[in-house]
């Protein structure tokens, strides 16, 4: 059995952002995003192709 070309998957979309209420001062939003971006992987098999940071005047 062959696996699926990597164009052939479905790739989806998902917005961010660090909750105010939960933020403790020396918390690092980066650092939270790649623990949660390895428990996505190693739990779920949902690998990150692409992390861009949408700065506030941005658009999306």
């Amino acid at each position: 059995m062959t696996r699926p070309r990597a164009d052939a998957r479905p790739t989806f979309v998902v917005h961010l952002r660090p909750d105010r209420r939960t933020r403790q001062p020396a918390d690092d939003p980066i650092l939270r995003l790649r623990a949660a971006l390895k428990v996505l992987l190693r739990t779920f098999g949902l690998r990150c192709v692409e992390v861009r940071e949408v700065k506030p005047d941005d658009d999306g």
